[in-house]
């Protein structure tokens, strides 16, 4: 048995020397591969394992110390640090040595857990190096330790760090979507109280035209009631028949006409108080439009004015019957008004080219002078104006026409020529 033989078959000793470090120390001199490879180690201790034969292993004092040991206090034995590494790490190395061993190229490098003497753990940075022969078989192996522990302390706290971040910013953004549904339900908020500020000031004019017209209008009438009244009160026993007839005629006339601006000023009211019920259904404009002017025939053919429609079959409006047809009886009610004998009055329904259906009255009447068109649907600015045979009117029809079309999600527009005629034009959603 040869002299190295016999003393790599020495078991380790504690401490002082080893032929394993003197061996080192040799190899150092002889190769300066392993001097810079501990030199870019910066190590917190080294190892030196013989691999053929197999078995014995010196580990440096540096070694020892990372993990709470004195040089003599330890045995120089692979089973002692393999004892002392975590298991799961310890199948990481035996894989990396393999594959290191047959192939120079794949690094011996990772990152372990050790356990120190007073139980904490350890983290090391351990890599290694095979020393071959001449043949390339191998025969040593040198491994340095670095200790990363404080790394890895660094790395847990800043992944904690890391995680309350990002609770804080789950949370921060959850309280910025708060804000922001805050925000818009403020401004919902805000929106409504604007909306229902404008509606009470719309309300609050709307009210002083109410008075306006009863202080007025609806006091008007009754001067020549009051006044034929006392007249035949006083005076009737002397007068003639004729005459009698003829104030009393008058007092019916004015008693109606206070009848009728009382009547449209209710129902202006009411639909000012959302007191008329909005149900809508589909209606058959065709059928709507001749059911009102059969109605009209009479009146219209009293007058000498051609009444007529002209209705595409199966067009359907979404509307109110009720509200529908107080419109088209207003319309059909002024444009007999404004129409003279021998002209005529065009009534026509179809499909709009929006995708709605819309209802035209059209007559060659007398038509409306353009400085009154921009106001003919304000209640604060209605006039009544006088029929070509003198009829007289509330002037609140459009007005109120205006308001049932609005409820009706519709539309009322007007296009005439002073001497010419006029066309009122309805726009409502298709059924």
């Amino acid at each position: 048995m040869t002299t190295e033989t016999t003393q790599l078959q020495e078991s380790g000793s504690y401490g002082g020397s080893h032929w394993l470090r003197d061996e080192l120390f040799e190899r150092i001199r002889q190769d300066p591969t392993i001097i810079r490879f501990l030199d870019a180690g910066a190590t917190d201790g080294l190892w030196y394992r013989a691999l053929d034969p197999e078995g014995a292993e010196w580990l440096s004092p540096r070694f020892k110390a990372l993990f709470g040991y004195a040089d003599d206090e330890v045995e120089n034995a692979t089973a002692w640090w393999q004892a002392r590494i975590h298991p799961d790490d310890l199948v990481v190395v035996r894989e990396n040595f393999e594959k290191h061993k047959a192939d120079p190229a794949h690094p011996f490098d990772q990152v372990v857990r050790y356990r120190h003497r007073d139980g904490h753990t350890v983290w090391v940075r351990c890599r290694g190096q095979i020393i071959r022969d001449a043949e390339g078989h191998p025969v040593r192996m040198l491994g340095s330790h670095t200790d990363v522990t404080a790394l890895k302390q660094a790395e847990a706290d800043l992944e904690s760090h890391a995680q309350e971040m990002a609770a804080q910013i789950l949370a921060l953004q959850d309280q910025e979507r708060r804000l922001e549904r805050q925000t818009r339900d403020m401004a919902v908020m805000a929106q409504s109280v604007e909306e229902a500020r404008a509606h009470l000031e719309e309300l609050n004019t709307q009210k002083d035209k109410f008075f306006s017209i009863v202080a007025h209008d609806l006091k008007s009438p009754f001067n020549p009631l009051m006044g034929f009244s006392e007249l035949l009160a006083t005076e009737g026993a002397s007068l003639p028949p004729a005459r009698v007839a003829e104030y009393g005629a008058l007092l019916h006339r004015a008693a109606t006409e206070a009848f009728k601006l009382l009547e449209d000023l209710l129902d202006w009211s009411r639909i000012q108080l959302d007191r008329v019920t909005y149900a809508p259904e589909a209606v058959d404009l065709a059928a709507l439009l001749d059911d009102n002017v059969a109605r009209y025939h009479y009146a219209a053919q009293a007058k000498g004015v051609a009444l007529r429609t002209d209705a595409a079959p199966g067009v359907r409006a979404w509307a109110d019957p009720h509200m529908l047809n107080t419109v088209v009886r207003n319309l059909l009610s002024n444009a007999i008004k404004f129409t003279r004998p021998g002209d005529s009055i065009l009534v026509t329904a179809g499909p709009a080219p929006t995708g709605r259906a819309t209802v035209a009255i059209r007559d060659t009447g007398v038509g409306i002078p353009a400085a009154k068109i921009p106001t003919l649907f304000d209640l604060g600015a209605r006039a009544s104006a006088t029929g070509t045979q003198g009829e007289t009117g509330t002037g609140m029809g459009l007005v109120i026409s205006k308001e049932l079309m609005d409820r009706q999600h519709g539309t009322i527009r007007v296009d005439s020529t002073e001497g010419h005629g006029t066309t009122f034009r309805l726009d409502l959603p298709a059924a």
